[in-house]
């Protein structure tokens, strides 16, 4: 059986590895929603995903000859 402290702790270290190696710099907004008397998130922020393909070829181009 699966010891539940150390899948959470497991999933939350994922979740900041995630985090850590393709974190994302947009801005989070909120707008004041007056029906609500209350703020909400605007999920409208546009995102800008990374080249994998820029990636792989920058790590290719330093890679050794036998492990290509």
């Amino acid at each position: 059986m699966i010891d539940l402290k150390d899948h959470l702790n497991h999933c939350i270290h994922s979740l900041r590895q995630a985090i850590s190696c393709a974190s994302d710099i947009s801005v989070g907004v909120w707008q004041w929603e007056t029906a609500l008397s209350d703020y909400k998130p605007n999920f409208g922020t546009e995102h800008t995903c990374r080249n994998f393909d820029k990636i792989q070829d920058w790590a290719r181009s330093r890679s050794f000859e036998n492990f290509a």
